[in-house]
C-alpha cells in the first residue's frame, strides 16, 4: 500500500515527499508501536508508526487525527480538510481504512492508553529526528 494524500492548499507535493523521506529515515524500533516493536524491520520502517508521525504532522500543519478503530490506525486531517497518511505503507495492499472517529493530540499524548505506550516520549524523540534530517537536506 502507499502511503495516502489528498490535494491540499496547505502542503505541496514537494514538501510531502520532503517529509516521506525524513520519516523514512527517522522512523525506528524505538518509536513504533511498542506491541509492534518486535515486528519492525528496515523493510517495513513505517510499522507501529503512524501515533508519533502523525502527532509530528500536526506540530507543522495543524489539524486533527483521524482514527480506525479495526485496524488501530492513525493519520491527519489538514484544517482544510484532506486527508494526509504519511505511515500507510505499513499496511498490505488490500487494507481497508476507514474514519472510525476524530482525535485530538491531546488524545493520543494524555489518555491513559496513550501514557501507556509511551506516545509522548515516541513522538518526541521521531520529532527531533524528523527536525534534523530535515534541516540536512
Amino acid at each position: 500500500m502507499r502511503n495516502y494524500h489528498e490535494n491540499s492548499s496547505l502542503i505541496t507535493a514537494t514538501e510531502i515527499a520532503k517529509l516521506d523521506a525524513a520519516f523514512q529515515r527517522s522512523w525506528s524500533r524505538d518509536t513504533a508501536f511498542p506491541p509492534s516493536q518486535h515486528k519492525w524491520t528496515e523493510e517495513n520502517k513505517a510499522l507501529g508508526q503512524c501515533v508519533p508521525t502523525a502527532l509530528v504532522i500536526v506540530d507543522f500543519y495543524g489539524g486533527g487525527l483521524a482514527y480506525d478503530e479495526e485496524v488501530n490506525h492513525c493519520w491527519n486531517i489538514f484544517p482544510d480538510g484532506s486527508e494526509h497518511d504519511f505511515s500507510r505503507i505499513q499496511f498490505a495492499g488490500d487494507t481497508n481504512i476507514r474514519i472510525s472517529r476524530i482525535n485530538a493530540p491531546t488524545d493520543l499524548l494524555e489518555s491513559e492508553k496513550g501514557k501507556s505506550v509511551n506516545n509522548h516520549q515516541r513522538y518526541a524523540l521521531l520529532k527531533q529526528r524528523v527536525n534534523q534530517s530535515l534541516r540536512r537536506e
